[in-house]
């Protein structure tokens, strides 16, 4: 299980392609398995499809992690493959999916 805080930046929109926007996410947070726990550092290239309220999106990157008595970080692939929600100019999404080192997740955010 983990509690993180993402920041993610689109900044390129190809409206005419599958491929309609793509970005950079970073997040931060706690993890816990079991009696371990620690803290981790992720960064991920960003794809999305679809156009309106609906949108198939994955990542690929790299995660850092720490257990908080120990003073090695761990370095891992990390990416990711979701649905999400959110209206064209909506603020409020919704992300679920699945991905690696995080395993299900649910996401609730809001764009700025």
């Amino acid at each position: 299980m983990s509690v993180n805080l993402n920041y993610e930046l689109l900044f390129k929109e190809n409206p005419e392609k599958k491929l309609r926007k793509q970005g950079i996410r970073t997040a931060t947070g706690l993890w816990l398995i079991w009696e371990d726990f620690g803290y981790f550092i992720l960064a991920d290239y960003v794809w999305l499809t679809g156009a309106g309220n609906q949108h198939f999106e994955w990542g690929l990157g790299a995660s850092y992690y720490q257990e908080l008595s120990g003073d090695e970080w761990l370095v891992l692939p990390a990416g990711y493959i979701a649905y999400r929600y959110q209206k064209p100019q909506g603020r409020l999404i919704f992300r679920s999916g699945i991905g690696f080192p995080d395993g299900l997740f649910l996401c609730f955010g809001y764009a700025f």
